[in-house]
């Protein structure tokens, strides 16, 4: 399930709001995640259940009665049991109860009873799971197709072709009555309509250059060459904010970009003080100024359908330059406390070729020279701040020279973070905690979950850092998800301390055993079996199925089984009885280990948490 969702949110964009298939892979996690301690509840229930009926049934018992085995031990194990008998030789011996595997003898065999009842956790949860996952997904769908049906469903059309009759009635009775409003119109006396304007298009009109007389003057030079810097007004109108990039460490962004000086070069005469507006083609022509965008790494004019260039000229010679621009620009991030930061990058405009002395470049309208749109939005980021500056720049070979900068605040929205990297990694440290309460010898079920958590934890990391630009510090999501593997680690490590220690407690158990338990079986068969009490029962009952092998000489096998050590009769213990401890509690380190790590893990989840929000 966590590969499905890292790779489906590989290819979606890092938007703030949950989406429909965010719901729908994140329940069946949830489900999935269910199971596991639904396993885990029942493994401990049946574990301490098991735990107190040995200590009720560590009593002597009489050879007449029958061993009544627990109910949740399964079917299988039941089937070890049939080669268990009892010898009637033994009967007599009041220190020790022994049930051995000799030779089948149907006269002698006395069998034992099972009482079978899968735990009612499981019962339950083989009804509840399944049920409670298809009403979801039919809730899910209806729900999902209904709001599709309204979003995608053009109403108008559907109200058009209900009503088509009608529509069609109202548009002529609409086009009748606008006939003859416009015939009312023509006829009115000093109507305007009937008053045709010249055509112009057919009147003699003097060429623009003549106009402008751009023969007579040397437009390579900028207005008032020799005299005092030429004030060069900006203003800007933000038309898109595209992309912010952690891996290039640039912006992209669309703007249409406005440049007012006066060239007298340019003064007409006129009648009317009207502009006159030219497009790309007479720019290159005339003097503008050669600005740049510092730090950029492409930037480009639109061209369609042409050059998205406007030229405006006023009759006292004030100029008016406006082109639109898509320019992606360097931005220096840093990521130290990525994905809790706040980022602000800079768009930087400055005059290539003159400096301070001959062009100053300002701010039109201060502050107000920056417009945006409401619209505008990214999916990662909230735009917090738009605001504009203006500095110096020194370069040590040519001098200095006005810049402008377009600065703006970004602060990244975290949910998509916490439902992709924070809400798995935590799920998995969890998902760790299971194996605390799941007993110490299901090997096959603590091993393979172990090893699950720390390979998809794996997989959060690499995942992450995928899409990340490697930087020389660490990220705040590098703590938090390395922090959470170390916790998934722990817990593999703090099962092998377990079976450790607790194999090395029942082979100190054997050795006591060996030495103090001897053979009373009285049986004649060449081998017998025999095995330690500090087994668990489950283990006992699934060695009556081993075959029995005969070995030469004296080094023959004797594995017995031994279910009670001391008679009903209290027959004293200096009479070589061997008293022997079936139960074995928990170990110690599992108990405290459900304690302290979720401990541990919540305290580290507060101090960075209130570290890093801030």
């Amino acid at each position: 399930m966590s590969t499905i969702i890292t790779g489906v949110n590989a290819s979606m964009p890092r938007v703030s709001y949950i989406k429909a298939v965010d719901i729908y892979l994140w329940v069946s996690f949830v489900f999935v995640f269910l199971s596991v301690l639904e396993y885990a509840a029942v493994n401990y229930l049946t574990t301490e259940h098991d735990g107190t009926h040995r200590k009720l049934h560590q009593r002597p018992l009489d050879l007449s009665s029958e061993r009544m085995l627990d109910e949740a031990y399964s079917k299988a194990e039941s089937n070890g049991l049939a080669g268990f008998t009892q010898d009637e030789e033994a009967a007599g011996k009041a220190q020790q109860m022994v049930v051995c595997v000799p030779e089948i003898k149907k006269k002698t065999q006395r069998g034992l009873r099972i009482i079978q009842n899968t735990h009612v956790i499981d019962a339950y949860s083989r009804m509840i799971f399944p049920g409670v996952f298809i009403i979801f997904n039919i809730i899910y769908w209806i729900f999902g197709n209904i709001v599709g049906m309204i979003v995608q469903a053009d109403v108008y059309f559907l109200l058009c072709f209900l009503s088509a009759g009608a529509l069609n009635s109202c548009a002529r009775a609409r086009s009748k009555r606008e006939t003859v409003r416009t015939e009312r119109e023509i006829h009115k006396p000093g109507s305007t309509i009937l008053m045709r304007s010249p055509d112009v298009t057919k009147a003699p009109v003097t060429k623009s250059e003549q106009l402008l007389k751009l023969d007579d003057h040397d437009f390579t030079m900028r207005p008032g060459f020799g005299g005092p810097a030429i004030p060069v007004g900006v203003d800007v109108q933000l038309e898109s904010l595209d992309t912010i990039s952690e891996v290039d460490m640039d912006f992209t962004m669309t703007l249409y970009l406005r440049h007012y000086w006066k060239d007298k070069r340019l003064s007409f005469p006129s009648n009317t003080n009207q502009s006159m507006t030219f497009d790309g083609r007479l720019v290159k022509k005339i003097w503008v100024p050669d600005i740049f965008f510092v730090h950029s790494k492409r930037s480009f004019i639109h061209d369609t359908t042409t050059d998205n260039v406007m030229l405006r000229v006023y009759p006292d010679g004030k100029v008016l330059y406006s082109l639109r621009v898509t320019v992606t620009s360097m931005c220096n991030m840093d990521l130290s406390h990525f994905p809790l930061d706040t980022q602000t990058c800079s768009l930087e405009i400055e005059s290539y070729a003159y400096t301070d002395d001959d062009l100053m470049l300002y701010w039109k309208r201060g502050n107000n020279s920056l417009q945006t749109d409401d619209k505008i939005s990214l999916s990662q980021f909230l735009i917090q701040e738009f605001h504009t500056t203006t500095k110096l720049a020194f370069y040590s070979s040519t001098g200095w020279y006005n810049r402008l900068f377009i600065n703006f605040t970004l602060r990244r929205h975290i949910f998509f973070f916490l439902l992709q990297t924070y809400f798995p990694a935590t799920l998995m440290v969890m998902l760790s905690w299971v194996s605390f309460w799941i007993d110490r010898r299901a090997v096959p079920a603590r091993v393979p979950l172990g090893i699950t958590t720390v390979l998809t934890m794996s997989t959060i990391i690499t995942g992450v850092n995928a899409s990340m630009p490697r930087v020389s510090y660490i990220k705040a999501v590098d703590i938090y998800l390395w922090v959470s593997f170390v916790f998934v680690f722990l817990s593999v490590i703090e099962y092998a301390a377990v079976n450790y220690l607790s194999t090395l407690q029942e082979r100190k158990a054997r050795q006591l055993n060996s030495q103090q338990l001897p053979c009373t079986c009285g049986l004649t068969h060449p081998s017998q079996m025999m095995m330690s009490s500090s087994y668990s029962e489950m283990d006992m009952m699934t060695t009556g199925n081993y075959g029995m092998s005969e070995l030469s000489g004296d080094k023959q096998e004797q594995f017995l089984v031994q279910l009670v050590l001391e008679n009903e009769r209290g027959a004293s213990r200096a009479a070589g009885s061997a008293r022997s401890t079936l139960y074995i509690d928990t170990h110690a380190i599992d108990k405290y280990s459900r304690v302290i790590f979720p401990g541990a893990y919540t305290l580290f989840n507060i101090i960075y948490w209130s570290i890093y929000s801030q």
